[in-house]
């Protein structure tokens, strides 16, 4: 397994997957893999689904997941060029 799939499945097991908006443990209102909709903590859940134009389905959430990681790991390896050469260890 590679690496991007690795970390997709232990965010998966850490965050769970929210179809719909809810407060994470700071009081940011967040959906899917611990995406996270605001910082506002004045925003109410009717305001936060329309952000993110909640509920999502399974399929969102993934999509979501994919190109978060993605975005992470095409970030690291512009800066640290050796960044995929490193071993998995």
């Amino acid at each position: 397994m590679d690496i991007i799939e690795e970390t997709k499945k232990q965010l998966r097991f850490d965050e769970g997957c929210n179809l719909d908006v809810y407060q994470d443990s700071k009081g940011f209102w967040t959906i899917g893999y611990g995406h996270l909709i605001s910082t506002i903590k004045e925003l109410t859940a009717t305001q936060a689904r329309t952000l993110v134009n909640a509920p999502w389905n399974p399929e969102k959430c993934e999509n979501d997941l994919d190109a978060k990681v993605r975005n992470i790991y095409d970030h690291i390896n512009s800066i640290l060029p050796f960044f995929a050469n490193l071993p998995d260890n």
